[in-house]
């Protein structure tokens, strides 16, 4: 709880540096959901599988 402590630049360092990383991880995540939907059948929509052009 010592983090509201910090001055204020300090923060706002580590806050560009957090937004920094998590937008990485969620390109990240992006890129892996995309891969595996091109790779599996989604397991919620059974049935027939739609085509899926490759780029």
């Amino acid at each position: 709880m010592d983090e509201d402590r910090r001055p204020f630049w300090d923060v706002a360092m580590w806050t560009d540096e957090d937004e920094r990383e998590t937008e990485r991880k969620r390109q990240e995540q992006r890129e892996l959901i995309i891969r595996l939907n091109c790779e599996l059948p989604s397991p919620r929509f059974p049935g027939p599988t739609p085509t899926i052009m490759k780029h």
